[in-house]
């Protein structure tokens, strides 16, 4: 089956597949994971056990905005021209 560029696909994690490349560099992001049989607590981007531990969670925020935030404003705007990249927390930066 051809997989159109920037669509997902949901596969069985019980069966085995082969993936084969079309003529250009690809990126696939591949995750895979086990239902845990445990409690499950969402608020807002905080995803936990219990309410608790969203209320620990918030609180964590509130007093250390989880590091700190290196910017001097709270929305940091990348210019368009800047193109793709990732910062990484040693300071090392990665241009595509």
């Amino acid at each position: 089956t051809a997989i159109e560029t920037y669509h997902r696909v949901k596969l069985a994690g019980d069966e085995e597949i082969t993936i084969t490349n079309g003529s250009s560099e690809s990126y696939m992001l591949l995750l895979e994971g086990e239902p845990i049989q445990e409690p499950l607590v969402s608020y807002g981007p905080f995803v936990m056990n219990s309410e608790q531990e969203i209320r620990e969670a918030f609180k964590d925020y509130q007093n250390t905005q989880f590091g700190g935030w290196p910017w001097d404003r709270p929305d940091p705007v990348n210019e368009r021209e800047s193109g793709r990249f990732a910062r990484h927390a040693d300071g090392r930066v990665e241009k595509r």
